[in-house]
């Protein structure tokens, strides 16, 4: 497993936030407890993906423990 370089640009940090739930490759959508990395491919463009699509990361900048959004409570 790559070390985490911690290198977090404003456009890894909107493709996490934005893309929150889900694999940016395949789609996989997180559940509570799984592994999700950010980072860049070879081609320095960031990635926010799930265990199986790690390989493709050139560079890890931050591994997080997926936690779903608490959802909102409209009254």
């Amino acid at each position: 497993m790559q070390k985490m370089s911690h290198k977090l640009t404003e456009e890894l940090k909107r493709l996490v936030h934005e893309n929150h739930d889900n694999c940016v490759k395949c789609g996989y959508e997180f559940i509570d407890g799984d592994t999700s990395h950010s980072g860049y491919d070879e081609n320095e463009d960031p990635q926010y993906v799930c265990d199986d699509c790690a390989l493709i990361l050139k560079e890890t900048a931050v591994r997080f423990v997926f936690s779903p959004y608490p959802k909102t409570v409209r009254r």
